[in-house]
């Protein structure tokens, strides 16, 4: 078997991407956010309440998505907290979907000519992204309100709930 490898060093790369790659994806619970915990116990009630694992599976999927796209993972897992508690299966009467109440037809990928996102990975991703955009364009409280009322909104002054909901939620998670 060494032999083999020095004669295709490449060979075994591929398997070695597919397992990490596994791990990024598909994390075991033990390897759990602490901050999630916290955060589902706010939403769900106290430690001996059982939490849903839809909504620990939910939060973590933020939680990495905030990594991946370098946005702070505290500020992610409040927004996703505040705007569904973990819910994935949320739908708001503006037509936002998912843990982080995306509107597909704006952030989720192109496919056969329409906007899709076909599961809640895509969702919370385009949701972290979209947030990640808007923290790079305003300060944070500025963003908060622009990711909850639009850019527009934000301009004529909508939104300040919601961003004071968020820094009331991130001030309980810190």
């Amino acid at each position: 078997m060494k032999d083999q490898r020095r004669e295709c060093p490449d060979c075994y790369q591929p398997l070695g991407v597919m397992v990490w790659a596994f791990l990024v994806l598909f994390s075991l619970p033990a390897l759990s956010a602490p901050i999630c915990e916290r955060a589902i116990d706010l939403d769900w009630g106290n430690t001996s309440t059982p939490r849903p694992k839809l909504a620990v599976e939910t939060c973590q999927i933020v939680h990495k998505s905030a990594q991946a796209y370098d946005v702070d993972p505290t500020l992610a897992v409040a927004v996703a907290s505040i705007e569904s508690d973990f819910r994935p299966w949320a739908v708001s009467h503006a037509g936002a979907v998912g843990a982080m109440q995306v509107k597909p037809q704006y952030y989720c990928p192109k496919r056969f000519g329409f906007r899709i996102c076909v599961n809640r990975r895509e969702l919370i991703d385009a949701g972290v992204r979209h947030l990640g955009e808007l923290l790079d364009e305003y300060e944070t409280g500025h963003a908060l309100s622009a990711y909850n009322a639009g850019r527009r909104g934000a301009r004529m002054g909508r939104g300040e709930g919601y961003r004071d909901a968020v820094g009331r939620r991130l001030a309980q998670l810190l």
